[in-house]
């Protein structure tokens, strides 16, 4: 859900044409993958790596 959301803010910045705020999108999106691998680490279920794929596939399809 935290991706989806930033994704959604960062489609608000292209509309806008205003990327000044880009780069700490970046960052939060790498914050939350490494969270998300660490949780993998602790509990081995392979959703935690699967969801981060599904993400970048639904952000950058056509």
């Amino acid at each position: 859900m935290f991706m989806a959301a930033l994704g959604g803010l960062i489609a608000r910045f292209v509309q806008r044409g205003d990327y000044s705020y880009y780069a700490y999108s970046v960052y939060a999106r790498t914050g939350i993958v490494a969270f998300m691998v660490f949780l993998y680490l602790k509990s081995y279920d392979p959703l935690f790596l699967i969801l981060p794929r599904l993400c970048a596939e639904r952000a950058y399809s056509d």
